[in-house]
């Protein structure tokens, strides 16, 4: 592997090292300050942050921007870490620094194919992640948030200098037809509804089933993103071989199948079990795998649009969600009806993916 892809994944990994240690916890808090509301109003301000970090720095990709939009964020959560102030702006922040995904895979893409980049950049990402939270949920009922916010700052501010050197401001080449966005707009902008939300109920539920112990929920998600790395090399790889459309399709089914019973299902064990479940790898290589065949360029800019797309969504549902939550069994299923109907036509009518 390039020198440069082993800074891109140093970089990945020590940004979402930063990012385990703090966010689930510092959402925890901002779910007990300010309750339901406060919770996804959060989640949908960094959903916005995302949306346009990722169009941003899949369209401007020089090295001194990207250092210094770490550095610049990374400081900024110092301050405020330090002031324990305005939860709020820490979770944006927190989020801006996840916006590096498609960048990261377009080098990836150079070495591998498609499918196995994917699985090589989750499983480097979920290690420090999981790594994160390990360490944040046995410090967090000790030092508390505040001091956590603090060692994430500053090992992000440690990533601004490990940008690659290699990073160019070359003017993506990408196209799509209009038949093929109107197959997958409605399926990527309904998939981004839907798909956060399982994890954020389970999140939730399992924070109440557990009295509200932060130290358990950070050891649960650990042990899921612990499976999602052992299976995410091999998944991709599978992904390869069959193909993206396939992929998708069947991860998009297995994750509806998902979603539903997340929603639906109260018990705690049951609920443990469904966390575990290593579906996510699946879904998200499958998701990158076809949006390279669809434009038939393995650029960041072609995996941009999903990753965007659904940024983009989650704001939008997060925003209207606290309204949703006296029908919430009525809605999710719902939703998830209109995802898998959206996913019909592409089916009976693939798009041409002949380049």
């Amino acid at each position: 592997m390039t020198m440069e892809n082993l800074r891109f994944l140093a970089m990945t990994f020590s940004l979402d090292l930063a990012w385990g240690l703090s966010y689930i916890y510092l959402m925890l808090g901002i779910y007990d300050l300010h309750g339901i509301n406060g919770y996804f109003l959060a989640i949908s301000l960094g959903a916005i942050v995302n949306f346009l970090g990722t169009l941003i720095f899949s369209l401007i990709k020089y090295r001194r921007l990207i250092s210094i939009s770490i550095a610049l964020s990374s400081s900024l959560l110092l301050y405020f870490a330090l002031n324990n102030t305005n939860y709020f702006i820490m979770s944006t922040l927190l989020s801006l620094l996840s916006c590096y995904e498609p960048l990261i895979l377009e080098s990836l893409f150079g070495e591998m194919e498609e499918g196995e980049a994917s699985g090589t950049y989750y499983t480097i990402s979920g290690l420090g992640s999981i790594i994160g939270l390990l360490i944040g949920g046995f410090l967090v009922d000790s030092i508390g948030i505040k001091n956590l916010l603090l060692i994430s700052s500053l090992v992000c501010l440690l990533s601004s200098i490990i940008v690659p050197d290699g990073i160019n401001s070359e003017k993506a080449d990408w196209e799509m037809n209009s038949g093929t966005i109107s197959l997958l707009m409605p399926i990527l902008i309904l998939e981004g509804f839907v798909t956060p939300l399982a994890y954020n109920l389970l999140e939730i539920k399992l924070y109440e089933f557990f009295g509200r112990s932060s130290s358990l929920i950070g050891l649960l998600f650990s042990l899921s993103m612990l499976l999602d790395i052992i299976f995410g090399p091999l998944i991709g790889k599978l992904v390869d071989r069959a193909g993206g459309m396939i992929s998708f399709l069947s991860s998009s089914s297995l994750l509806l199948a998902h979603l539903i019973l997340c929603a639906l299902l109260e018990d705690g064990i049951i609920l443990i079990s469904l966390l575990l479940i290593p579906i996510q790898p699946f879904y998200y290589s499958s998701r990158n795998k076809f949006a390279i065949e669809l434009t038939g360029r393995p650029e960041g800019m072609s995996i941009s649009l999903p990753i965007a797309t659904s940024s983009l969504s989650h704001a939008i549902f997060y925003g209207i969600y606290p309204s949703l939550m006296n029908s919430l069994n009525y809605a999710i299923p719902l939703l998830s009806v209109l995802y898998f109907i959206a996913l019909i036509p592409l089916k009976l009518k693939p798009p041409d993916m002949s380049f």
